[in-house]
């Protein structure tokens, strides 16, 4: 009996050990975790159809993993008025608002 465990352990694979959640955390999962609000008015992103507000300027408002873009703490007030001019505006829309890589130090 111990020689055939024993055969078993060289002879088959071992599995692999399954992650906790199988579908990996992304998508609109992280969406939803960064809590997305409107950089105008402060209220949460989108709006509903009838409604008569201005199209929204949106940013998370929470960072959730190295992937999120820029939070609206993170960003200055003239990057946010900046932002607020080129939504409501007619130009094409940059969505460059990238966190600066910051250098260790040695």
């Amino acid at each position: 009996v111990v020689e055939l465990t024993e055969w078993r352990k060289r002879k088959v694979p071992q599995r692999r050990k399954s992650s906790p959640n199988p579908r990996a955390k992304g998508g609109l999962t992280r969406w939803f975790e960064e809590n997305w609000v409107d950089v105008k008015t402060g209220k949460p992103c989108g709006r509903s159809k009838g409604e008569k507000r201005g199209y929204p300027a949106c940013r998370p408002s929470k960072r959730v993993s190295s992937k999120t873009p820029k939070t609206v703490g993170e960003m200055t007030k003239s990057e946010k008025e900046r932002f607020k001019r080129e939504k409501t505006g007619k130009k094409k829309i940059t969505y460059q608002h990238r966190r600066r890589k910051t250098k260790k130090r040695s």
